[in-house]
């Protein structure tokens, strides 16, 4: 057993191999929806075949406020202020997390900054 200073961990090849069977275009549904709940006027998708069969995906939308808490892009169920708001998307802070399980690379770029999510073999870096 590995010891950890953090309470538990998710396994990212286990939560993506569980989202199997939604199919991958609930990733494009995920990111628009959490889109389209800030102050976004507008959002465009990109989906393009990428090498060895992947393929990348782009949302990007108008939001003046950008991604509320960059730290959140690393925490399940932290307090938003979508989760008084049943009427929305993203009031569990688990969206981008079920999308970034299915990444080899992911990039989250806002107006408060960007984060970069790497991982070859076993080894992830977050920058």
């Amino acid at each position: 057993m590995t010891k950890s200073s953090e309470w538990f961990a998710v396994d990212k090849e286990g939560l993506a191999a569980l989202l199997e069977r939604r199919g991958r275009a609930f990733a494009i549904i995920e990111l628009v929806s959490n889109a389209w709940d800030q102050q976004a006027s507008a959002v465009e998708v990109v989906l393009q075949p990428s090498k060895r069969g992947l393929a990348s995906l782009t949302v990007e939308d108008d939001d003046p406020d950008g991604f509320a808490d960059l730290t959140h892009a690393f925490t399940l169920f932290a307090d938003t202020a979508k989760r008084r708001n049943a009427e929305v998307r993203g009031r569990f802070n688990q969206g981008e997390k079920l999308v970034l399980s299915l990444c080899t690379w992911a990039s989250i770029s806002s107006t408060k900054g960007t984060i970069e999510f790497s991982c070859w073999r076993h080894l992830c870096v977050v920058t």
